[in-house]
Order: C-alpha cells, then structure tokens, then sequence
C-alpha cells in the first residue's frame, strides 16, 4: 500500500509541475492571463478529471478554447487533433509506472535506462486510446520491454482509474494550451502582413 500511495503522489506531483512550470510557462510566454486561461477551461478539464476520457471531454474542450478566446479555426483544428495524439498524463504516467515497476522488482536503473523509459513512455503515449484504462494496455508493452513482470500491471489496475483521472485532466489542458499558443502565434503573423 505504501509502495502504491508513493507512486500516485509521484505521478501528481509531476503533474503539478507540468501545470505550473510547463503549461504556465508557455501560456506567459504567449502574453495570455495564466489565471483567467485556467478559470475560462475550468469546464473541460474538470469534465476530463472525472471522465477519464479525452474524447467524451471534446465537446467541452472546444466551448471552453472558445471561452478562452481562443479562434474557433484554430480550436477546430488543434483540439480533435490533440485529443488523438497529444497526451502528456500518458507521457508522465508511463515513466512514472516503469520506475514504480523496476522499485518494486528491485531492479536497477541507469541513467541510460531513464532516457529510455521518457523516450518510449513520451512515443508510446502518442498511440494511446483517449479513453479510460488504455494506458494499461501500453504499460503491458513497456514492461514487457524492459523484461519486468506483467504482475506489475494488476497492481497498477488497483489505483489506475485515480492515475488516469489526472493524466485525462492534463492532456486536456495540454491541448487548450497548445491551442492557445498556435493562436497567438497566429495573431502576431496575420498583424505582420496586415
């Protein structure tokens, strides 16, 4: 139980940090409101939270980018393609389950094995499902690599749908943020050529 509490506030802390440093950061960069970006797509990514699905959350996602101010060109475009493949939860939970897997097993790390672990964690996310549980499925493939036991899987299963609500939750606003900048960027070229 401790082992498994562990992993779940490592997988939140993490994704606190991506919210503050990365999220943010890219939003400020942006010149867009941190605060009021947040308070504006509150509706999509509390959705997200307690869905567990990218998908089911779209509707949501697009009235909050629109909320946001966001260009509904931009919004159509960039969110339905962020829902399919951009998935930073995904990306953080995979690295997050391999170190938990290889503490559990005992099994030592290298530097290289944890470059290994953010690389394939970040390109298997890609491909993963925006509905709940499919991270499971390619956590059995990352294992399987690593030659860790399959067991490790049933153990995460047990706190999977608590892991899964927040990394939703985060590809979501991953998505809106990328929205945000592309539209921003977008401003700044058509004020150029005007």
């Amino acid at each position: 139980m401790k082992s498994l509490l562990a992993f779940v506030g490592v997988f939140y802390l993490g994704l606190v940090l991506l919210w503050v440093f990365v999220y943010s950061s890219f939003l400020f960069l942006s010149k867009t409101s941190v605060l009021q970006f947040f308070r504006d797509t509150k509706e999509a990514y509390t959705t997200a939270f307690f869905t567990s699905s990218s998908i089911a959350t779209l509707p949501f996602a697009l009235k909050s980018a629109k909320k946001a101010g966001i260009s509904e060109d931009v919004t159509n475009f960039a969110l339905p393609l962020g829902a399919v493949f951009n998935s930073d939860g995904g990306a953080i939970r995979m690295g997050v389950s391999i170190v938990f897997a290889a503490n559990i097993t005992s099994l030592p790390l290298s530097g290289a094995d944890l470059f290994t672990i953010v690389l394939v964690g970040t390109v298997l996310s890609i491909g993963t499902a925006g509905v709940p549980a499919a991270g499971l499925v390619t956590l059995t493939a990352v294992l399987t690599m690593f030659g860790l036991p399959l067991e490790i899987v049933a153990l995460i299963a047990g706190v999977d749908a608590i892991i899964g609500m927040g990394g939703t939750a985060s590809n979501v606003v991953g998505d809106i943020v990328g929205a945000a900048v592309v539209d921003k960027s977008e401003q700044k070229r058509l004020a150029k050529s005007a």
